[in-house]
């Protein structure tokens, strides 16, 4: 039997960062579509967020480097919306947008721009917050009709 102090943090939903989720999202005339979606592990999101991130030096005005304490200063530029994109096309289990016929039916063979080849702005805005859901831990019964509609807008 586990020590009763550490069983408290054996939680069975945070031990299986494989899961996947049956998700529901609905379409411009309000039609359920159905979803199969996982959560990404820690490692998966830091490699996906690390190819999407550029590390570049800063220059005064006058454009020469700036040096502080002997170091170059260098400036953090990140692309968080391809970066997203690129999260939720790797979260998407169903449909899988790297299907050979799905990609030849839309002519397109990017697996992150399939993404926006499929869903619509508002089913992506959707999808993005169930995917906030579903990395936060949060159960999808949280997520609301009113929640669906605000993200629908």
């Amino acid at each position: 039997m586990a020590d009763t102090k550490i069983s408290r943090f054996m939680r069975p939903d945070m031990k299986d960062a494989t899961k996947v989720f049956d998700v529901k999202i609905k379409d411009k005339d309000g039609n359920e579509m159905p979803l199969k979606m996982r959560r990404l592990s820690d490692d998966e999101k830091n490699e996906i967020q690390k190819f999407y991130r550029k590390l570049k030096p800063a220059y005064d005005d006058n454009g020469r480097p700036i040096i502080q304490k002997g170091r170059l200063v260098m400036i953090d530029e990140s692309d968080d919306s391809a970066g997203g994109k690129h999260l939720l096309a790797e979260a998407l289990v169903e449909p899988n947008l790297a299907d050979k016929d799905l990609m030849e039916y839309y002519g397109e063979y990017d697996k992150i721009k399939m993404l926006t080849r499929v869903f619509t702005g508002a089913e992506l805005s959707q999808i993005s917050d169930i995917f906030q859901k579903i990395d936060s831990y949060q159960s999808l019964e949280d997520v609301t009709e009113e929640d669906v509609t605000e993200a629908k807008n």
